[in-house]
């Protein structure tokens, strides 16, 4: 008797974000399909070094050197404690650390010295809004809206923050005032767009994904998030065409392997699911759903060991995750290892994983005297 196992539903871990959370990107930084506290660019390099001769420690940031920075500018800021820029350099480091709390310190003192300083308010405003401190967080981007009501990234991070405490309708309004200001930014396009994906209004999302695209052919997120569009509407033909476009982009990003292989698991195409899968892991990208999304492609090709072997990883990497227990039960139960295949099983139900095919849990019962 075959069991259906768990299928997988798009799940796009990007670094730095949750699961649904979209595009912000901090100032000075790059805007890449993660959006995230990884790269620091040098488009401020000019500006930094008239207020405060900075572009070294920038240069030490840049090429993640981030501890020899940190010590340069601890010195720096024991010496001369009322230069704010060196504050905001500091507060870039934690940033990029995710130590938000540090990060929001060390851009507040940078706020006092110098309290017209959008860069670093913006950044705050970032890292309070990581830190789930919305309030916070609106009360910044107030700030620079009031004396900057065009500055689009602020109305941007407005909408995120807006949809995350649910108010949906305020959030299209900031996205769209964003985009009235910028009709090319992309993050604002994509996070409009993933808003009404999950609003279930596809045709806007898929407008709004296109057009992200279409103004910057290379940010990867609209395309892996328009592929997580197609995939819902049952075109998983169009959401691969997507996905190897977005490869051609970037032959070497791992989350549009992930992203691809999912797509390659709904249409139960195991063998290429596995090779995407295992290009993630070789790069040790996503770790812990990468294991169990490979787990679960490979009961699928009866490769019973190796399964097991990725779950185990999956549910060391995280020992809440109800269906990875409920999926290695499923492959203790093809190895006919049916006491640890109830343990598993078992262990499922106290973690309140509600999936599984009742079949299953029928003949477990039978085969283990339970």
């Amino acid at each position: 008797m075959k069991f259906f196992l768990v299928w997988a539903f798009f799940f796009i871990q990007l670094p730095g974000c949750s699961s649904d959370k979209k595009s912000t990107t901090p100032e000075t930084e790059v805007k890449r399909a993660s959006s995230d506290e990884s790269v620091v660019v040098k488009n401020e390099e000019k500006k930094e070094k008239k207020i405060g001769n900075t572009g070294d420690v920038r240069m030490m940031i840049n090429s993640g050197n981030l501890d020899s920075a940190r010590e340069e500018l601890d010195s720096r800021i024991n010496k001369s404690p009322d230069k704010a820029v060196n504050y905001y350099n500091r507060g870039l480091i934690f940033q990029r650390k995710k130590k938000y709390p540090d990060a929001i310190v060390d851009y507040s003192k940078a706020l006092e010295i110098q309290k017209l300083y959008p860069k670093a308010r913006y950044n705050r405003a970032m890292c309070y809004e990581r830190s789930g401190k919305n309030t916070e967080a609106l009360d910044d981007l107030d700030v620079i809206i009031k004396n900057d009501s065009k500055n689009f990234k602020a109305w941007n991070l407005k909408g995120l923050i807006y949809e995350k405490l649910k108010k949906k309708r305020e959030a299209i309004k900031a996205y769209g005032r964003s985009l009235k200001i910028n009709p090319e930014f992309e993050e604002a396009m994509d996070n409009r767009g993933y808003l009404f994906f999950k609003m279930k209004k596809y045709k806007k999302a898929e407008a709004d994904f296109k057009s992200a695209i279409k103004a910057h052919p290379g940010y990867l997120r609209a395309r892996i998030n328009i592929a997580k569009l197609y995939s819902k509407m049952k075109k998983p033909d169009l959401a691969l065409t997507s996905l190897n476009e977005a490869l051609v982009k970037d032959p070497n990003s791992k989350p549009v392997f992930y992203a691809r292989g999912v797509v390659y698991f709904s249409v139960k195409k195991y063998v290429e699911a596995e090779i995407d899968f295992s290009k993630c892991i070789d790069s040790k990208y996503s770790l812990r759903t990468s294991y169990y999304m490979r787990g679960i492609t490979r009961n699928f090709l009866k490769k019973y060991n190796a399964a097991l072997d990725d779950l185990n990883k999956a549910i060391i990497a995280r020992p809440d995750h109800g269906k990875a227990y409920y999926s290695r039960s499923l492959t203790f139960y093809y190895l006919k290892r049916y006491s640890e295949a109830w343990k598993d099983f078992s262990v499922s139900k106290k973690l309140k994983y509600r999936g599984g095919d009742k079949r299953y849990e029928k003949a477990l019962k039978k085969v283990s005297g339970k």
